[in-house]
């Protein structure tokens, strides 16, 4: 069933295309607590082309419910959707990267060039 209602973060998405993601990973992975510390964040390589899509969805996913501030496992589950065709996720996933990394830049703790990394690498994937 179609869900036509509009989100409630005040995006002007409906909820669907919108929350409805981070909303499932938070329940998803509710055992991981936000900025819980796991050596298995540490470990894994964001080149996503070394796993399995099913393993890096899955690490993306634990490492935004437990950095949900970090732009990162954002932009890497972004790459993920892209790879496996699932557009309005993968747009999604892309904008969250792209806000979360604005944050960091307003406190001076990452570059301009990744947030124009990530606009230009989200602009390609939209056209292709």
């Amino acid at each position: 069933m179609k869900d036509n209602r509009l989100c409630y973060c005040g995006s002007g998405k409906l909820y669907e295309k919108c929350c409805l993601f981070l909303d499932e990973i938070k329940k998803e992975y509710s055992d991981i607590k936000p900025h819980e510390e796991r050596d298995e964040f540490h470990s894994f390589s964001s080149d996503i082309e070394r796993y399995e899509l099913t393993e890096a969805e899955d690490f993306f996913k634990r490492l935004i419910r437990s950095q949900p501030e970090h732009h990162d496992g954002f932009w890497g589950l972004a790459r993920v959707y892209k790879k496996k065709g699932e557009r309005d996720k993968m747009i999604y996933f892309y904008d969250q990267a792209i806000k979360r990394a604005k944050e960091f830049l307003k406190e001076n703790a990452i570059d301009l060039v990744v947030i124009t990394m990530i606009e230009s690498e989200k602009d390609e994937a939209i056209k292709s």
